[in-house]
Parts: structure tokens; C-alpha cells; sequence
């Protein structure tokens, strides 16, 4: 993890992302996005991080946006660099989250559909079918194997 938070640190005008992982018993909530560059890929609730809002406070939003739920970040699924189609560099954190209130419902516009699903339906899905496939193929790797750390890693401000 050190040597990952050393790289991050060395890429100060990477895009910050906050992606949310909300299970329901063995299925995980996936939603089809609805704008233009990825319509009708698949992904997990996800979103920049607004200009000076902490991190956390980020994921527990885009989960409200995109699936209409109130979440608690239970703990961290993992951090994850890549350099997008544009060629910005991202760094993508992955919370593991349980819905406290809310029904999945989703906006209509930059969400078309959420659905839950078992780690084997998302490895049967086609790469075209996934927003960011190996990425997004890696993280659910690791939340299907359990991977986790303590929230306090990301000392700072809260969500």
C-alpha cells in the first residue's frame, strides 16, 4: 500500500475518482451509465471528486446521485492508477459500503438502470460491455476475494 500511495502522491494532476461497492448478501450493485461517451456500459457507482471535497464525502454522494441511496462507508476495497482513453492519469478509490436507507432507483439521465449482480454475471459480461473493463474487472477481483483495509488509512477529513 506504501508504494502505491507513494505513486499516486507523484502524479499531482491525476483525476480523483470515488467509486462505491454496495452489496446486497452475495449480489453487487452495478449501475448502466446513460452519457454519451460510455452509454450503456456498466460500472460501479462512481464519480470525480469535486475540488477541495475529502474523498469519503465524495463516495457517500455518488452513491446518492447515481443510485439513490444513503451509504456508510465501511471500509476501503482498494486505490487504483490508470491513465484513461483521454491519457489522464486517474486514481480510482474503491469504498466498500452498506446502504442504510433508500431504494436503488436510478436518475434517468446519467444513470439509465441498476441491477444487482453476482461477481459470475459480471465475469460473463464482454469487455465492450464494462466501463473501464480492466479496471473495473480488477476491483471486483479483489472485492470478490475480500481484499480490505481500515478506512483511518486516509487520515484527513472525513465524510
Amino acid at each position: 500500500m506504501l508504494t502505491l500511495l507513494r505513486r499516486i502522491l507523484g502524479q499531482p494532476s491525476a483525476r480523483l475518482v470515488a467509486t462505491v461497492s454496495i452489496f446486497d448478501g452475495n449480489q453487487l450493485l452495478m449501475v448502466r451509465e446513460g452519457g454519451v461517451r460510455k452509454r450503456g456500459a456498466w460500472n460501479l457507482p462512481s464519480g470525480r471528486v469535486d475540488r477541495g471535497e475529502a474523498i469519503m464525502a465524495a463516495a457517500v454522494r455518488e452513491a446518492r446521485e447515481e443510485t439513490g441511496l444513503t451509504v456508510r462507508l465501511v471500509t476501503l476495497a482498494g486505490i487504483y492508477t490508470y491513465s484513461a482513453g483521454n491519457g489522464q492519469d486517474v486514481v480510482r478509490f474503491n469504498f466498500r459500503a452498506e446502504r442504510t436507507a433508500g431504494e436503488p432507483k436510478p436518475d434517468g439521465s446519467e444513470i439509465i438502470d441498476l441491477r444487482w449482480m453476482t461477481f459470475p454475471e459480471i465475469d460473463a459480461m464482454h469487455d465492450s460491455q464494462l466501463r473501464a473493463a480492466s479496471i473495473l474487472r480488477r476491483m471486483v477481483g479483489d472485492l470478490a476475494r475480500g481484499d480490505t483495509y481500515p478506512l483511518d488509512i486516509l487520515r484527513g477529513r472525513e465524510a
